[in-house]
């Protein structure tokens, strides 16, 4: 009989491979691009450097608004800085140094709103010269920027565009640089959106790649449809605390997250593991950590089916903690008695 957790994946999967069809045939980009729209993405210019373009000005306004709709057409979910900003009553300044962009993403984070969170952060900047050659000028762009994980505090990579030249009245000013460059808006952001849409699809697990690099093959089901619908989050690096816990309770807790324990069958397993070590042990604490392409909420989920299995309830028996914006799992054993393990019912839990 096929387990619950089974078919839950294949009917999900097989709706996600038939949207992804649809959008690829409909738009021409990667079929793995369209299944993104679980990261949401907050773009910001950075403008810190006086030979920028200003966050301001028309060019800027032109670029981010393309970019932003370039990046939603390959299926990321686009989280806005000035919506943010009206919403938390923020100002929106120019020349901010990149300290204060990570801040403000940061602080978006912590405002318990799931609607202005955002996973990654992606920089550019947009440089534009004017030079006179005598008989007329040039002006000269340049686009680069950096992408970073704001769950995980990580460098994910850069990009960058080749310097491009447009040809510009000898009477150009400032006024016939912004007409110029932002009539290429379009042009500039299309270019900044395949490129930053290549990269993050690339580092999510619908490419089949880990952040990093790494194959997250452990994180994969192939149900004839590509990744487990379960396990499309970006890696994220997780730390996992037992407080009271008896070390045969967490090396049983472990070894289902892990797919290490041999007491343990196949389906009963977390899905979406990619590594995990212990980080400290003492007679009362322990913390490991674990790298996973599951959300927090569905960790939560797993680890409540897991103490139950063991006997513990949680928030009774066990409190499940999980900090506001921050990645730690603590779980801390409320009573002294060890429980005998429950009946555990066949097929996975874990859906």
């Amino acid at each position: 009989m096929l387990c619950r957790f089974t078919r839950f994946a294949r009917s999900f999967g097989l709706a996600g491979a038939a949207l992804a069809a649809a959008a690829c045939s409909s738009t021409g980009f990667p079929a793995h691009a369209q299944t993104q729209d679980n990261i949401p993405v907050i773009v910001m210019p950075e403008d810190s450097d006086p030979r920028t373009v200003k966050r301001s000005s028309d060019i800027n306004k032109r670029v981010i608004a393309e970019l932003k709709d370039s990046m939603l057409r390959h299926g990321f979910r686009m989280v806005d800085e000035e919506a943010i900003a009206s919403r938390l009553g923020w100002k929106v300044l120019d020349r901010r140094p990149k300290t204060q962009l990570f801040e403000a993403a940061g602080l978006a984070n912590s405002a318990g709103q799931a609607n202005l969170r955002s996973r990654a952060l992606a920089l550019y900047r947009v440089h534009a010269r004017l030079q006179d050659v005598d008989y007329a000028k040039k002006l000269e762009t340049r686009i680069d920027g950096e992408l970073y994980d704001l769950d995980n505090n990580t460098f994910i990579g850069n990009f960058s565009l080749p310097p491009a030249t447009y040809p510009a009245p000898a009477d150009c000013n400032a006024t016939c640089i912004s007409d110029i460059v932002g009539g290429k808006a379009a042009e500039i952001a299309a270019s900044i959106g395949d490129v930053l849409g290549a990269k993050l699809a690339y580092l999510s697990p619908g490419s089949g790649q880990a952040a990093g690099g790494g194959s997250v093959e452990a994180a994969t089901v192939d149900q004839g449809s590509g990744t487990d619908p379960r396990c499309r989050n970006m890696v994220s690096a997780f730390t996992i605390v037992f407080k009271r816990f008896e070390q045969n309770e967490i090396s049983h807790v472990m070894g289902a997250m892990t797919n290490n324990a041999s007491d343990i069958v196949e389906a009963d397993r977390f899905p979406c593991f990619v590594s995990s070590d212990l980080m400290d042990n003492k007679p009362a604490i322990a913390r490991y950590s674990y790298t996973s392409t599951a959300t927090r909420g569905k960790l939560n989920e797993w680890l409540n089916i897991i103490l139950l299995d063991m006997g513990l309830t949680p928030n009774r028996e066990v409190a499940v903690i999980q900090p506001q914006n921050s990645n730690d799992i603590i779980l801390d054993k409320l009573i002294t008695r060890t429980p005998p393990m429950q009946q555990v019912p066949a097929g996975s839990r874990f859906n």
